[in-house]
């Protein structure tokens, strides 16, 4: 029998996988968005103000949510590429999402943790689920044992790892895609130079899809959630500026490496995403398609809605 959710908090919704989560489901449920940020207003969410930064402010953010479902989307959630992503950050949401996911267990609510594929780092192509070749980058670390925690906090909860792309609910129009975007536009360095590392970069809006379906198939434990083709950051700067219409992007480096790269996000952090794809009979949407519906996003009015005109009050959560 398929699980079905009637209220659904996301814990994040200031985040790129927040804010998409939130709008996506917005029109299949209630939906709660809770964010330490008041400027964050996503249309069809109900704003709460609060993190469960001890267990009992998160037991007052689950009570005040009454959610079937809990989606916790910290910094972790954060492409590694987009720069935003510090480990006093990742410390600090450690103890939310342990909170969130033992609130959620004392509740019976099902809790996912939207994780990272930058727990990885080479040398080979898509890194499996029990794959061991960890970035050791203290950020990498800190990812890890919040998994842990979540999974040991609640049993019977999902962590994805993913590397997430999309418009950011900022209203200051100052998410990563927007200032590369911008940047390719004005003719500036993009900024993405590197040609050795690669991910499988997958677009927020179909993560969000891949959420409902795992929700509904009750799915529990770790999978991998990733686009269908490896790219590196400087091919995606370049075929992001193709995709917009922009112009030539000449962003590659062209170096030759003769080290393993070092450092957070660094390395080859592709993932193998068969076990999802079994679970839930699904193929992984292409590169290609990923930036064909960002385009769309910002013609149909979907960018919009990620800061959106809702006039609901904030309801804080002490």
């Amino acid at each position: 029998m398929e699980a079905r959710v009637d209220t659904i908090l996301i814990a994040g919704v200031e985040t790129i996988a927040g804010a998409n989560l939130a709008v996506h489901f917005a029109d299949r449920c209630r939906v709660r968005g809770s964010s330490a940020d008041e400027r964050i207003a996503i249309d069809g969410a109900e704003p709460l103000v609060g993190e469960a930064r001890d267990f009992e402010s998160a037991r007052r953010l689950l009570l005040a949510a009454q959610p079937d479902a809990v989606v916790h989307c910290g910094p972790a959630s954060a492409s590694a590429w987009s720069g935003e992503t510090t480990l006093a950050d990742l410390t600090a949401a450690r103890a939310i999402a342990r909170n969130l996911a033992r609130g959620a267990a004392e509740r019976g609510c099902r809790f996912t943790f939207i994780s990272s594929d930058a727990v990885f780092s080479g040398p080979w192509m898509f890194h499996e689920e029990d794959g061991a070749s960890f970035c050791p980058s203290e950020e990498a670390e800190t990812i890890r044992a919040t998994e842990n925690d979540v999974l040991a906090a609640c049993p019977g909860a999902l962590v994805l790892r993913t590397n997430v792309f999309g418009w950011s609910p900022d209203p200051a129009d100052c998410g990563w895609i927007e200032r590369l975007l911008h940047r390719l536009d004005t003719g500036k360095d993009a900024g993405l130079h590197d040609g050795v590392a690669h991910a499988t970069p997958i677009a927020a809006a179909h993560l969000a899809e891949i959420v409902e379906r795992a929700h509904r198939e009750r799915l529990e434990g770790t999978f991998h959630v990733g686009g269908a083709e490896r790219v590196s950051p400087a091919g995606f700067a370049r075929r992001l500026a193709e995709a917009f219409d922009i112009g030539p992007c000449y962003s590659s480096s062209g170096r030759i490496v003769d080290d393993r790269p070092v450092g957070y996000g660094r390395g080859e952090t592709s993932l193998q995403t068969r076990k999802i794809r079994k679970a839930l009979c699904v193929a992984m949407p292409t590169f290609a398609e990923g930036l064909a519906t960002l385009l769309a996003e910002r013609d149909d009015g979907r960018a919009d809605a990620l800061r959106g005109t809702s006039a609901l009050a904030h309801q804080r959560v002490a």
